[in-house]
């Protein structure tokens, strides 16, 4: 039994609370827009998200014909553009300032990593 994926999903899950905890100042350390940009309680989020997803993600690149054996090569290459397109959106979005194109990318593209981390990570029987 490998523990290491249940480990990188909790400090994904601890990250994302650090990154959800109110702030108290609303100073942003860097400002993508007026209303938009991380503040150091933020960044300490994001170091400790990434430290749980770089793991779980890394697969993905190296069991790629896995992934497209499961669950088909078209469908692949789907989620593949749909996470990196949304990527792309989530700065578009942070640069203009629209909540509601940042948070419809975010779910696209969270919703395809978690699929492709999901298919690169199983057990086949």
């Amino acid at each position: 039994m490998n523990i290491r994926p249940g480990i990188y999903l909790m400090l994904i899950v601890v990250g994302l609370v650090v990154l959800a905890w109110p702030e108290q100042d609303d100073q942003m350390m860097i400002q993508f827009s007026e209303t938009h940009g991380p503040s150091s309680l933020d960044i300490v989020g994001i170091v400790i998200l990434l430290v749980g997803y770089v793991p779980l993600i890394f697969p993905v690149f190296t069991k790629h014909a896995m992934i497209q054996q499961s669950v088909g090569k078209i469908f692949s290459k789907l989620l593949i553009v749909a996470a990196v397109v949304c990527l792309l959106l989530i700065g578009i979005a942070l640069m203009i300032g629209s909540d509601v194109v940042l948070w419809v990318a975010v779910t696209i593209s969270a919703v395809a990593q978690a699929t492709l981390i999901y298919f690169a990570n199983r057990k086949i029987a």
